[in-house]
């Protein structure tokens, strides 16, 4: 009895062997993107809102240098409400008085529009402006907004921040 190894039924075993092993290696490969995906998409979108955040807070913070220049050369008045004009010849760029994701322009505290410096006591306080309009900060990024103050500084803030937009008098 001579046995004869049958090379085309091994090679057609092979085959079969090698498909199914690209199909398992191919449905792990998916299975990975995937799981990468669920895992990785929040973390990213994260990110971004930090980011166009910090970007925020960048321009708020040209804004306000732009806004304490013009109180020097009127009277120590701050500009007032609608203050795109008031403020156009001091700013680097015009996007500086823009929110990085949509746009629009920054709101500004219209409590403070107007007033002399000296009229404020509590300068580190008081928003001066901020991302949002009529007196409502948009909290777009992520859960944070961002906001200026009186005294210069600005900061990306979240929901539980109080914010003050009544300017107080000064200490006597």
């Amino acid at each position: 009895m001579n046995i004869e190894p049958n090379w085309e039924q091994a090679r057609e075993e092979q085959r079969r062997l090698a498909q199914r092993l690209a199909v398992k290696r191919l449905t792990i490969l998916l299975v990975v993107v995937i799981v990468g995906y669920v895992i990785g998409y929040p973390i990213y979108v994260n990110l971004m809102g930090q980011q166009q955040a910090a970007q925020a807070v960048s321009r708020l913070k040209q804004l306000t240098k732009a806004a304490l220049l013009y109180t020097q050369d009127n009277e120590d008045r701050l500009p007032p409400e609608k203050y795109e004009d008031a403020l156009a010849g001091l700013l680097h760029e015009a996007s500086a008085a823009c929110c990085p994701v949509q746009g629009d322009l920054f709101g500004m505290n219209p409590r403070a529009a107007g007033l002399t410096l000296t009229e404020i006591g509590n300068k580190s306080d008081l928003v001066l402006f901020y991302v949002g309009h009529d007196g409502v900060p948009d909290f777009r990024y992520n859960s944070f907004s961002a906001v200026s103050y009186a005294d210069g500084t600005a900061k990306r803030i979240d929901t539980k921040v109080k914010l003050v937009w009544d300017p107080a008098p000064p200490a006597p």
